[in-house]
């Protein structure tokens, strides 16, 4: 059973193999106790509630946004 969840954000250009290096470290995320989702787009950090139940975010390539998918939204905190 995992302890935490772990997010993994990845994408961009494929020449930099963003599924690829993250396939490489993910089995050692799950080993650790960390149950991991994937996500392929950063549309996901627009998720508070998904965010707030995250232990750990890691994105570790995503060096520039594939034309087919939309720029990122973040929310606005609100006070």
């Amino acid at each position: 059973m995992a302890l935490w969840r772990a997010l993994v954000v990845r994408g961009g250009w494929e020449g930099h193999r963003p599924v690829e290096a993250t396939e490489l470290f993910i089995p050692f995320l799950e080993r650790s106790g960390y149950a991991v989702r994937v996500e392929e787009s950063t549309q996901i950090y627009a998720d508070a509630a998904e965010l707030a139940g995250t232990d750990l975010i890691v994105q570790p390539t995503w060096t520039r946004p594939a034309p087919s998918l939309p720029p990122p939204r973040f929310p606005v905190p609100r006070r």
